[in-house]
């Protein structure tokens, strides 16, 4: 018997290795997928148990093969959209953000811009069901690796490479600060995302960027 884990870290109905299969062979299984197995206490991903030699033994009664709701991929999220599209949306999320940088560089009013430019960036994703205005514009879209709408957390992970522009509301030494700590992290993003067209955030919130067409 085992319990697939949801992205949420929810737990399935327990079903057996017949249900799983068949989850698999409707595409509700990706290489990110992981299941639980209460009797020995152990989470492993849900390709390798099917492909382990562990697989060709039920561990439960054919009764127990009862497969979980899965629900319907947003889009079919298959390809990842070129640099060039991404680049667009960014440069429009960053120019809608400059009023935002503007007052988080005023002493005294910077304690409130900075915070709303961080939560500007952090957020932006879960907005219009994984858009930003700049991916709305771009015809892009931020989904899970499974197709589904990425939550508001995974948004925050996404774009935690952002996080350093809290650092604005410290006058003068924020800004250096900002510059140094903001700057080795977008370099980092740059090459993340040259190196395996996904960006640091898509990686720890298991996301990638589709075409919203």
């Amino acid at each position: 018997m085992y319990q697939v884990i949801g992205l949420d870290g929810a737990r399935s109905t327990p079903v057996g290795l017949d249900g799983l299969r068949e989850l698999a062979a409707r595409g509700g299984i990706t290489g990110e997928t992981m299941v639980f197995d209460p009797v020995t206490d152990r989470t492993v991903r849900a390709e390798e148990l099917l492909s382990s030699e562990s697989a060709l033994t039920p561990s439960g009664p054919a009764s127990a093969g009862v497969v979980p709701t899965v629900p319907k991929p947003v889009v079919n999220a298959t390809t990842e959209i070129g640099l060039g599209t991404r680049f667009v949306g960014l440069l429009i999320d960053n120019l809608l953000a400059f009023p935002l940088v503007w007052l988080a560089l005023i002493p005294i009013i910077g304690l409130i811009g900075a915070p709303l430019l961080c939560a500007y960036y952090l957020s932006r994703d879960a907005f219009f069901g994984g858009q930003s205005v700049g991916k709305r514009v771009a015809k892009t879209r931020v989904v899970c690796l499974d197709g589904q709408k990425i939550t508001y957390g995974q948004s925050v992970l996404r774009n935690i490479t952002f996080l350093p522009a809290i650092l604005l509301m410290i006058p003068v030494v924020g800004i250096v600060a900002f510059a140094v700590i903001g700057g080795i992290a977008n370099l980092a993003d740059i090459i993340c995302v040259l190196s395996t067209k996904r960006r640091i955030g898509d990686h720890l919130a298991k996301s990638m960027v589709v075409s919203a067409e």
